[in-house]
């Protein structure tokens, strides 16, 4: 949804690709290889490793499908196949009208609600188009190009976040009590649910129109420094965090203690890690490259 909104403003040429392109997958493949030879080690030991046969056939595996290293990992993919088809993409909603956005949106929500049923439409097989991530980038770019009392109200954000989070427990406890076991169609990875769609459209809704001068008073420079930082470095975060994660409950990291307490501490304290050492690895040339700073 940002990069809707920071990409879809104006036509995205298919000459930009290369640098682009360049700046999501050199952090990327970098860390591909740590957590590859991590995975392989852990999974099959040195021996295994020692055969080049078993690491081309293990590398073939984990470029198809990075997942089978660390499950952030998808989100590269996907992303990178959003910015394939950018060009396209801008083209069309810079020459659309609001309507015609509108319209494909409706589409796409509609597929994501009928997607999370066992109903087999041939119909849908055909309407790929206005399937996957893609709504969620025209999305983010709708919602910031559209003005009206209710998309620019951060309590209506509120709602519709609410709406969506109430769905996905009601949905998760009531499937999982019905088939008495996990049911994860409403957290599916990847979050394209209708209820994920919601809680998406409503953050969005409401960090957009947040007035943050009125919110954090004098401390507001302050804390725009801090979040300018946090959001240098977050591409480095995002992709190092797990790992720094298996670290610690490798290492007995693991109060058994309330989520509600324990996931606010665990994240400060991943992220806090985290920054400081992405900021050392920018200092060193052999490593800069993997912080994802421009």
């Amino acid at each position: 949804m940002a990069s809707g909104v920071l990409l879809l403003k104006k036509r995205q040429l298919i000459e930009d690709l290369p640098r682009r392109l360049k700046r999501v997958l050199i952090p990327y493949f970098l860390w591909f290889i740590v957590y590859f030879f991590i995975k392989m080690f852990k999974e099959y030991g040195i021996s295994y490793m020692m055969n080049i046969s078993n690491i081309l056939n293990f590398l073939g595996a984990a470029l198809l499908d990075p997942t089978i290293l660390t499950v952030q990992f998808w989100f590269i993919y996907m992303i990178v196949g959003v910015y394939i088809i950018s060009p396209v993409i801008s083209t069309w909603v810079t020459a659309a009208t609001k309507r015609e956005i509108s319209y494909f949106l409706v589409i796409w929500l509609f597929l994501l609600t009928l997607n999370m049923t066992n109903i087999n439409f041939l119909l849908v097989d055909y309407l790929k188009f206005f399937t996957g991530f893609i709504g969620y980038f025209i999305l983010g770019y709708y919602l910031d190009i559209t003005r009206n009392k209710y998309l620019m109200s951060p309590k209506f954000g509120l709602l519709i976040f609410l709406i969506g989070a109430v769905m996905t427990m009601v949905g998760f406890i009531t499937t999982s009590y019905i088939d008495g076991a996990n049911n994860y169609l409403f957290i599916k990875l990847g979050d394209l649910t209708l209820n994920a769609a919601l809680e998406a459209t409503g953050l969005f809704i409401i960090l957009k129109n947040i007035d943050y001068k009125k919110l954090f008073k004098k401390y507001e420079p302050t804390i725009t420094k801090h979040i300018t930082t946090l959001s240098i470095y977050s591409y480095g975060i995002y992709l190092a965090n797990i790992l720094l994660i298996n670290i610690f409950y490798t290492h007995g990291f693991n109060i058994n203690i309330s989520p509600f307490i324990m996931v606010p501490i665990f994240t400060i304290i991943t992220i806090t890690v985290l920054l400081l050492i992405l900021k050392v690895f920018e200092r060193i040339p052999i490593l800069r490259k993997m912080t994802g700073v421009r």
